[in-house]
C-alpha cells in the first residue's frame, strides 16, 4: 500500500484539546476491554511458523507527507507552529526481516512572540533527517548477526534559547495537569498489553550508526537583540561493535565528537570564545549475564586532548544581558478561554486514581562482595583559559593552564566508591605585553 500527501493543516487551542481529552475519558471504560484482550492474546503460546512460510511472507507500505503544519492558538492569537516537509515512511517485510526508513527534509518551530528569534528550532537540508531500522530474526536468511540495526543521520539542527518562550508553553499546557491520571492509566495498560509482544532478551544484538552534523545552540541576550552566544555542538558519531571477551558478550560503543567551539557576537561583532574541541567517549557494558564478573557492568572513558577558552571582557557584559534580559522576560498573560477549558475538564478522577497500577518497590540488596558495577575514566591533556580585555595579542592579560589530568572512579556492588585525581602541572602566568616584569610566572611546577 501507498499514499501521497501534499498537505496537512492542524489548527487547535486549548479548548478543543480540553474537549478531545474529555471525549477520551468518556470512552475509557469502553477501551479496557479490548485493551483486556490485547493482554490476554499476547499470552497465549505463539504459534510455529515454518521456514516456507518465513520467506514467503512480504509486506510493502509507503506514505508521502510534502507538508504537515501544527498551529497553536491562545486567545484567539497563533501562538506556536510547526512545519514539516517532505516527510516519508517506508515500511518493508520480507522473509522474517523487517526494513523500516523515515525521511525528513526540512523541521522549524515559530514561537511567535519570538522577536529576532522566534524560529525555536530550525532543521533545513536536502535530507535533514534520515531514520532506517532494520528487525531481523536469527531464523531468517537475512540474517547478518544482528537482531536490531539503527541507523540514523541528521543534518545540522539550530535551537534558540529564550525563556520565555518555554514560560509560556509550560503555562499553556499546564491547564491539563489533572489529565495525568487518565493519560498515566491508558499509557499503563497499553505498555502492559505489548510488553510481552516487544519485550528483548538481554543478549539481543543491536547495531548502531548515528551521526549528527553540529547541532547549534543559541542563546540571545533578548528577544529583540542580535547579541548571542552560539555553541556548536561539533559533529557527533556513535558506533558499537559487539565482541566476545571470553564467555561473555560485550557491547562496546564510542561517541566521537569533533569541531566542537563556541562564539559570541556583540555589536555585529564576532568572537572566539571556545577553540576547535575534540572529545571521545568509550563506554562497554556485559550484554549477558556477566556472571563471572570478568569486567565491569558499565565501563566509561573519557578523552579530551585539549580546551582553550578565550574570555574577554566584554562577554561578561552577554552574560549580564543573558541573565537580567533573557531569563527575566515577561510573557503575555492569558486568562480567557481558561475557564472554557475548566468546564470540560470537570470530571471525577477518583476511578483513575483506584486503578492506577503502583510501581512495585525496588529492593536493592547489598553484597560483600567488591565487584565494580561503574567505573569511569576521565583524561583531560590539557585546559587552558586566557584572559584578554579584547581582540589583539596587546589586549592579553593572563593565562591559566593546566596539563595532564586524570580522574578515575569506580563504584562498587557494596556502596564501596573508589576515587583518585591525578594533575601533571597547573601555570598561571602574566601574558601583558610592554610591561617589564621579571615574575611572568605567578604560579607553575617547582623545578629541582
Amino acid at each position: 500500500s501507498s499514499g501521497t500527501f501534499s498537505r496537512l493543516e492542524i489548527s487547535v487551542n486549548r479548548v478543543t484539546v480540553a474537549m478531545l481529552l474529555s471525549t477520551l475519558n468518556n470512552f475509557s471504560e469502553r477501551l479496557e476491554e479490548p485493551l483486556a484482550l490485547l493482554e490476554s492474546s499476547s499470552e497465549m503460546p505463539n504459534a510455529e511458523v515454518s521456514q516456507s512460510e518465513v520467506e514467503s511472507t512480504r509486506d510493502h507500505m509507503e506514505f508521502k507527507l510534502q507538508c504537515f503544519r501544527v498551529v497553536l492558538y491562545k486567545e484567539k492569537q497563533s501562538f506556536v507552529e510547526l512545519n514539516l516537509r517532505n516527510a516519508l515512511f517506508h515500511n518493508e517485510t520480507t522473509q522474517g526481516a523487517q526494513n523500516m526508513t523515515i525521511q525528513l527534509n526540512s523541521l522549524d518551530v515559530i514561537y511567535k512572540d519570538g522577536g529576532l528569534w522566534s524560529k525555536m528550532l530550525y532543521m533545513d537540508d536536502s535530507v535533514g533527517l534520515q531514520l532506517i531500522v532494520k528487525l531481523c530474526n536469527k531464523e531468517s536468511p537475512l540474517y547478518v548477526g544482528y537482531e536490531t540495526d539503527v541507523q540514523l543521520k541528521v543534518a545540522s539542527i539550530q535551537y534558540s534559547f529564550l525563556n520565555k518562550s518555554l514560560v509560556d508553553l509550560a503555562a499553556y499546557f499546564s491547564v491539563f495537569s489533572e489529565m495525568q491520571e487518565v493519560i498515566a492509566l491508558h499509557t499503563s495498560n497499553m505498555v502492559k498489553a505489548t510488553k510481552k509482544n516487544v519485550i528483548k532478551k538481554s543478549e539481543e544484538r543491536t547495531k548502531l550508526d548515528i551521526d549528527i552534523g553540529s547541532p547549534i545552540i543559541i542563546i540571545p541576550s533578548a528577544s529583540k537583540s542580535s547579541d548571542h552566544f552560539s555553541l556548536k555542538l561539533g559533529n557527533i558519531k556513535l558506533n558499537n561493535n559487539i565482541t566476545e571477551f571470553g564467555d561473555e558478550l560485550v557491547d562496546d560503543m564510542v561517541i566521537e565528537v569533533t569541531n566542537l567551539n563556541a562564539t559570541t557576537q556583540q555589536n555585529n561583532i564576532s568572537s572566539q570564545l571556545c577553540h576547535d574541541t575534540s572529545i571521545t567517549i568509550k563506554l562497554t557494558r556485559p550484554l549477558s549475564g556477566n556472571d563471572r564478573q570478568t569486567i565491569p557492568g558499565l565501563k566509561v572513558g573519557i578523552d579530551v586532548p585539549q580546551i582553550t577558552l578565550e574570555l574577554k571582557e566584554k562577554i561578561f557584559d552577554l552574560v549580564n544581558d543573558i541573565l537580567h534580559k533573557n531569563l527575566t522576560e515577561k510573557t503575555t498573560s492569558d486568562i480567557s478561554e481558561l475557564d472554557d477549558v475548566s468546564r470540560y475538564l470537570e470530571f471525577d478522577l477518583t476511578q483513575w486514581k483506584q486503578t492506577r497500577p503502583q510501581s512495585p518497590e525496588v529492593v536493592k540488596l547489598k553484597s560483600d562482595n567488591e565487584r565494580v558495577d561503574v567505573q569511569v575514566s576521565v583524561s583531560l591533556g590539557e585546559f587552558a583559559i586566557q584572559f584578554a580585555t579584547g581582540e589583539g595579542r596587546e589586549h592579553q592579560v593572563g593565562e591559566a593552564r593546566l596539563s595532564k589530568l586524570n580522574l578515575d572512579l569506580a563504584k562498587f556492588s557494596n556502596s564501596k566508591t573508589s576515587l583518585s585525581l591525578s594533575l601533571s602541572e597547573l601555570v598561571l602566568e602574566d601574558m601583558q605585553v610592554n610591561v617589564s616584569n621579571v615574575y611572568r610566572q605567578i604560579m607553575a611546577p617547582r623545578k629541582e
